[in-house]
């Protein structure tokens, strides 16, 4: 499920841009009203990854990451059936809601799971969503021109929803715990890891925030879907590549 649904996250952020002009026809959308459907699913996800930091240690992980895939998961979904643009915009919203109580929860549940490779399972996590990333631009592109917005998009519900039929559960932690020879208090990120969760998150950072000005100030018109594909498969790639050779040489 934490591969699944980080799958779908940064699809989320690669696709929408490529049908932000589907969207801007279908519902006869301003300039303005295409980039409050970015700017408003970013503001969401910001302040909701705030609140997911505070709630995820005070109570449950697990049960905070369950609770934001289930709403992406259906939010997206609720876009493919969507008829009016306010309700589409309600609809981003929520769908940053969900992005935002998920997406901080990754890197810790992965790092429990995988208590002595905590450095390689976040190496293989960057790899493999970025490898996503980098090669769905072009599809989407393709099914937006040739077909409609809604097959471009409608791999990001699939996944969320896949992504609810392997929750991570407490147990899972529990049982590396009972099979360590020794048992020890919960310990602190070492130098290493903290150094790479800087990193995948600076370099995706700056990826998101280029994809976002890409959407914002391009417009839907301004470029082709190929080109705009192209752009998108380079910052991914780099991403994925870069975070290949970190779970690769970087323990």
């Amino acid at each position: 499920g934490l591969i699944v649904i980080s799958i779908a996250y940064v699809i989320e952020i690669t696709t929408f841009p490529l049908i932000l002009g589907g969207l801007s026809t279908e519902f006869a959308l301003s300039e303005r009203s295409a980039h409050l459907l970015v700017s408003s699913y970013k503001l969401a996800l910001v302040v909701s990854i705030i609140v997911a930091g505070w709630i995820g240690d005070r109570l449950s992980r697990e049960g905070v990451f369950a609770t934001g895939t289930l709403i992406f998961a259906a939010s997206s979904m609720g876009m493919l059936i969507v008829s009016d643009s306010g309700t589409l915009l309600h609809l981003r919203i929520v769908q940053g809601i969900g992005a935002g109580l998920f997406s901080p929860m990754i890197p810790a549940l992965l790092a429990s799971r995988r208590p002595a490779g905590a450095l390689a399972a976040l190496g293989h996590w960057g790899m493999i969503t970025g490898a996503a990333a980098a090669v769905y631009p072009f599809i989407a592109a393709y099914l937006t021109q040739s077909y409609s917005w809604q097959l471009g998009w409608l791999i990001v519900p699939l996944f969320a929803v896949l992504a609810l039929l392997g929750l991570p559960k407490k147990s899972d932690t529990d049982e590396i715990q009972d099979h360590s020879a020794v048992k020890q208090p919960n310990q602190p990120l070492g130098p290493k890891v903290w150094a790479i969760l800087g990193y995948v998150f600076v370099n995706y950072g700056l990826t998101t925030w280029f994809i976002v000005a890409l959407a914002l100030v391009a417009g839907p018109t301004t470029y082709s879907l190929t080109t705009v594909g192209l752009i998108l498969f380079v910052l991914w790639t780099v991403f994925s590549a870069t975070n290949f050779f970190i779970s690769k040489y970087g323990t």
